[in-house]
């Protein structure tokens, strides 16, 4: 099977990112991966990206950084796909994939002040897949009495590697009673941990847009501390 990793921070675009884009990319082709999302901390999260830029620059820079990557992912036959984490409040954001680019966030600046309703409406415009990040994690920073907006939303990351395991099991829990699509990642910040967790797929993905028609399907299998289950 082809394995992909869904949830993956680098210190281009997020401000906790301890590695760069090149380097993930070499990591999870040593992993033995077959592709990897960066879904860096968007507009609202903990993003490296100057908040005073305009808006067509800061969305600019939030993209530019990857091309390296790209290359070097092509080099050694490793997709490198693009999406987000936003932030939509109390600490709780959403995981998003599929065709992201400057452009398509260029052309809505209400983004900046958009609701979360809103701006699921406005991925699924464009035909992405949008799953809740790590809903039940228990951090200083989120507010834990608010519940984890899951309206609209396609799936929900029942895996996170970085999550304790009681936490894992909630998001689980609500998944299934949602009848939501399940996706797991290893939220990584550090080439350290490369290979953890993601998904697998029967067939090669090589495109954003062909990983969003998956994601829809739900063909992928999780992968859970490494191993395929």
């Amino acid at each position: 099977m082809f394995k992909y990793e869904m949830h993956c921070h680098t210190n281009a675009v997020s401000k906790c990112g301890r590695s760069t884009p090149e380097e993930m990319v070499k990591a999870y082709y040593e992993a033995g991966f077959a592709g990897v999302v960066f879904t860096d901390h968007f507009i609202h999260g903990n993003t490296a990206v100057d908040r005073n830029l305009p808006w067509k620059e800061r969305m600019k820079a939030y993209f530019s950084p990857y091309e390296g990557a790209k290359r070097l992912g092509e080099e050694l036959g490793v997709s490198v796909f693009i999406g987000i984490e936003h932030a939509y409040g109390n600490g709780k954001e959403m995981l998003v994939y599929g065709d992201l680019n400057a452009d398509a966030f260029i052309s809505e600046p209400d983004i900046a002040t958009m609701d979360i309703h809103k701006f699921i409406e406005f991925c699924h415009r464009n035909g992405w897949f949008v799953a809740h990040a790590h809903p039940f994690r228990e951090r200083d920073y989120i507010n834990m009495s608010v519940l984890p907006v899951t309206e609209g939303i396609d799936g929900i990351e029942v895996y996170n590697y970085c999550n304790q395991p009681e936490e894992n099991i909630k998001a689980t829990k609500l998944c299934e009673e949602l009848g939501l699509i399940p996706i797991s990642g290893c939220d990584t910040h550090h080439v350290s941990l490369c290979g953890l967790a993601g998904l697998a797929f029967d067939e090669k993905i090589t495109s954003s847009k062909a990983l969003a028609e998956a994601l829809f399907k739900g063909k992928g299998k999780l992968i859970i501390n490494g191993e395929i289950v």
